[in-house]
C-alpha cells in the first residue's frame, strides 16, 4: 500500500451507520484531491451519494438541469466542498452563479470552501458568502469534524 494510502487507512473516526449528507458535491480542477477526498467521504460516511467535478461550468449545468428536472439517484448536493483557483470559472464566481439557483438556495446546502489558499485576501472574501466553513487543504480529521458538526446544525429558519 502506497504510503499516503495506508495514513488514510491507518485514520480513526467515530463512523455513524447513516452517512450525514445525502449528496456531496466535490469540485476540484485536480482529478487526485477529487479522488483523494472521495475516498474520506466514503471512508467516514458523509454522504451516500458524491457528485465529482473538475469543471465549475459542468457542475453547474448539472445543478441547474437537475433542479429544473431532478433525474433518477440524482438529487441537489447537500453538501459542496470546492476549491477556489480553478481555470475559467473560480471558487467565488461559482459561489455568485450558485446563489442564483433558487432550489439550492431553498435546500440550504452547507458549503465549504477547501482550498491550499491561505491568502487572508480569500478568506475576507469568503466571509462575505454564506458558508459553513473555509478549509485548507488536505482534508484532514479536524476538517471532517467540522463538516460533519455542519451537518448537525439546525438552520433557524426552519424552526
Amino acid at each position: 500500500m502506497r504510503p499516503f494510502f495506508s495514513y488514510l487507512a491507518s485514520r480513526s473516526f467515530k463512523l455513524q451507520s447513516m452517512p450525514y449528507y445525502q449528496s456531496v458535491l466535490l469540485l476540484d480542477d485536480d482529478p487526485l484531491v477529487n479522488f483523494v477526498n472521495n475516498q474520506w467521504v466514503k471512508k467516514h460516511r458523509l454522504a451516500t451519494n458524491v457528485l465529482l467535478y473538475e469543471d465549475p461550468m459542468e457542475a453547474l449545468k448539472f445543478m441547474k438541469a437537475n433542479c429544473l428536472q431532478p433525474r433518477f439517484n440524482q438529487r441537489l448536493p447537500d453538501l459542496l466542498l470546492l476549491d477556489i483557483d480553478m481555470p475559467g470559472l473560480n471558487g467565488f464566481e461559482f459561489l455568485d452563479m450558485l446563489m442564483e439557483i433558487p432550489e439550492l438556495v431553498k435546500k440550504d446546502a452547507r458549503v465549504f470552501l477547501l482550498t491550499s489558499s491561505n491568502n487572508p485576501l480569500d478568506q475576507q472574501k469568503a466571509a462575505r458568502y454564506p458558508l459553513a466553513g473555509y478549509l485548507v487543504k488536505p482534508l484532514e480529521e479536524k476538517q471532517l469534524q467540522q463538516i460533519i458538526e455542519a451537518s448537525q446544525q439546525v438552520d433557524p429558519t426552519e424552526s
